[in-house]
């Protein structure tokens, strides 16, 4: 069985779809979550403006809605299980 052999080829491609998939689906919501709070966090830091207010708002309520489709997840895979 070489480098030409069909099956190699198809566990490789299969190996490799499979990365992407955990990297875009199972951690893409995590990732996205540690961005807004990095991002949370530098306007923290940031002067104390209207404008920095506004977007802490903003960025408190896409984590908030991050967190709540992460609970609905675990409820529905309790519900499975």
């Amino acid at each position: 069985m070489g480098e030409g052999d069909p099956f190699i080829n198809k566990a490789r491609a299969v190996h490799e779809e499979l990365h992407v998939w955990d990297r875009e689906v199972l951690k893409g919501p995590v990732n996205k979550l540690k961005k807004l709070k990095r991002d949370l966090e530098k306007c923290r830091r940031g002067p104390l403006t209207d404008d920095n207010l506004v977007a802490q708002k903003e960025l408190l309520l896409r984590i908030e809605l991050l967190l709540e489709q992460e609970e609905l997840v675990w409820i529905q895979r309790a519900r499975l299980n």
